[in-house]
């Protein structure tokens, strides 16, 4: 049994794309030209990473070390559209608190669905997060 309910994007799982969500390759031109040559991602081919239950986090359930993790749950922004894995805030803090995480996040998730997660998870990890 899973710490997180299956996502509704787990279509997504255990893959990797240019584009999810809100997130596509027309949003990108018009950024392009709204931006310019100076913006981060102007020739940049941003991927989206997805672990098998279509969560978007550098490891999958099994693989994290629940006795030293942080966990973030929300709607897109915490997801990290429009950015790195790397650069997405749930990334960036557990890497500078040294610890593995869980990024429940499901971009466009109602505030009952994001609660449902953070219950369900709760309910079934065995340490809770730092």
């Amino acid at each position: 049994m899973s710490e997180l309910i299956m996502s509704p994007h787990a279509g997504l799982r255990s893959s990797v794309l240019n584009y999810a969500h809100t997130d596509d390759e027309e949003l990108h031109k018009r950024n392009k030209k709204k931006f310019g040559p100076r913006w981060y991602y102007y020739d940049k081919v941003l991927t989206y990473k997805f672990n098998h239950h279509g969560y978007r986090m550098n490891k999958e359930l099994h693989e994290i070390n629940y006795d030293n993790h942080c966990a973030f749950f929300g709607c897109s922004n915490t997801v990290g559209i429009g950015l790195e894995l790397e650069e997405t805030f749930s990334n960036r803090i557990a890497t500078q608190m040294g610890l593995d995480y869980v990024n429940g996040a499901i971009g466009g998730a109602s505030p009952d669905f994001v609660f449902y997660n953070v219950t369900h998870y709760l309910s079934r990890v065995q340490n809770y997060p730092k």
